[in-house]
């Protein structure tokens, strides 16, 4: 089955391998097997960028077993969804919950849990939840994820301790697979966040390879995204503006509104700078969907 899965990923990206998938799952009539299948389905549909599509697989997970961890698995598919949809109070509240939940018997799921609540406590801006970030991520052995560490670490508090931030950023870049796409990107997040902006675009640029090879558009609208950022951050504009108009048209084909709000915000910014803004009353020009969040 997991054959099937790889052959269906690498012939269509982690859609086909997603609904692949999840069609084995179907066909499984032993629950915790059919709980199993349906979170690697989850996880391929998050890889494939579709949050919709990874809140009702993981849902259904929950039906099907009592085991702890199939269930702490499928919040953290959960939770991720739903901060890509900008449900951050919804998505800290369960992922935060995951992470302590796990935070003894389950450290790598619990380190998990806390990275991927990390871009929700990124977005929201509240201190509390990085307050919540700091005590959880205190009771976890964060020994087997660099990456993870290296990212929550970094949104708890970028602006002090540098030299530890940045040490942990080159300790796990030196043990990064090109394999893990969750390591990457949280790499690549890590590095943005540190303002460290020159070297995040040759990571971001070197995830997006990985990623197009892949065939996972969902998470290069994600990447594209920070790429812009990080372009605009670092005086390339023109470049910024296309990859942000990339990222905008792949993350409202996905319903990634996370992304597509904030390409939005970042085209607007680039016309105000550039005194480009159109006058009221006047037609639209490319690209249009940025006039969705930006307005005349």
């Amino acid at each position: 089955m997991a054959e099937s899965a790889e052959r269906a990923r690498a012939r269509g990206g982690y859609a086909a391998a997603a609904s692949a998938l999840e069609r084995a799952a179907e066909l499984t009539p032993e629950p915790t097997l059919r709980a199993r299948r349906l979170l690697m389905a989850a996880q391929a549909a998050m890889y494939a960028g579709h949050p919709q599509w990874v809140s009702e697989i993981s849902g259904r997970v929950g039906d099907l077993t009592e085991d702890a961890r199939l269930r702490a698995e499928a919040s953290l598919l959960g939770g991720w969804a739903l901060g890509v949809t900008l449900r951050h109070e919804e998505a800290l509240t369960l992922l935060l919950g995951v992470a302590e939940a796990t935070a003894a018997s389950a450290p790598e799921l619990a380190l998990g849990a806390l990275s991927t609540a990390a871009t929700s406590v990124y977005n929201s801006g509240m201190p509390f939840h990085r307050a919540e970030l700091r005590r959880i991520g205190a009771l976890i052995d964060t020994a087997d994820d660099p990456a993870g560490l290296a990212w929550s670490a970094a949104v708890i508090d970028p602006h002090h301790q540098r030299a530890r931030l940045l040490g942990l950023l080159k300790d796990a870049l030196a043990v990064v697979s090109e394999d893990s796409l969750g390591d990457l990107t949280a790499l690549d997040g890590a590095a943005w966040i540190l303002d460290e902006t020159e070297q995040a675009v040759r990571m971001l640029g070197r995830t997006l390879d990985v990623i197009r090879r892949a065939g996972s558009a969902g998470t290069n609208a994600t990447i594209t995204q920070t790429l812009a950022l990080a372009l605009f951050e670092n005086g390339s504009w023109t470049a910024a503006q296309d990859a942000a108009d990339e990222a905008f048209w792949m993350a409202t084909e996905a319903g990634a509104d996370n992304v597509t709000l904030g390409s939005c915000i970042l085209q607007a910014t680039l016309r105000a700078l550039r005194g480009t803004m159109r006058p009221r009353g006047s037609r639209p020009w490319k690209p249009y969907g940025a006039w969705i969040c930006a307005g005349p």
